[in-house]
């Protein structure tokens, strides 16, 4: 099965967990419809490990038929964003190992290049950008909102208040119940802050 990576282009949503049971089931337009859903959130991540549009495309297929191949567990899977997201990570860490272990001279160890580091850097945040995600997916809903408003649209508490509503005091408590939820996930995952 091969995929055509298309960058930019619009998809339609779909509910990843009855995608998973329809892939589940053996259908293949299922699972190229999940492939048009995530391809444009994969593509940026990857392409800051792989360095090339090239091999992050090889990883998406590699991801992509790591889904289908496992299709009969994917009932099971509770949040199927976060687990397209841990698979994707075990090919980029797979890959970066290929890398480094073609480029790692065969008499002595020696230390990495600068470009080794930087994979590896890369591979880092990745992951680092996965756990985060995770956990974010993990917030009650009125903790992701107040969140999201101020982290990824980076609005005050008191712009977050009015949008949603609520007194300043209520976003604040939110904002840092959420904040320690994430921080506290991400130091259980052994990420340095």
């Amino acid at each position: 099965m091969s995929f055509v990576i298309r960058r930019n282009g619009s998809h339609m949503q779909y509910d990843d967990k009855e995608l998973f049971s329809q892939i589940a089931e053996g259908n293949k337009a299922a699972l190229i419809k999940l492939f048009k859903k995530y391809t444009p959130r994969l593509f940026p991540f990857i392409s800051r490990v792989a360095k090339s549009d090239h091999i992050t495309d090889e990883i998406i297929q590699e991801t992509f038929m790591r889904i289908w191949f496992n299709r009969e567990k994917l009932t099971e899977i509770a949040e199927p964003a976060n687990w397209i997201y841990r698979i994707t990570a075990n090919v980029c860490y797979r890959f970066l190992e290929g890398v480094i272990t073609e480029n790692k001279p065969s008499t002595t160890p020696q230390e990495y290049s600068n470009g080794d580091k930087e994979i590896f850097e890369s591979s880092r945040l990745y992951n680092l950008a996965s756990d985060i995600h995770y956990a974010i997916t993990n917030l009650t809903h009125e903790q992701k909102k107040v969140y999201r408003l101020s982290r990824e649209k980076g609005m005050k508490i008191a712009e977050i208040a009015d949008a949603l509503s609520l007194s300043p005091n209520k976003v604040r408590t939110l904002l840092n119940s959420s904040v320690e939820f994430v921080q506290d996930y991400l130091q259980e995952k052994q990420h340095s802050l």
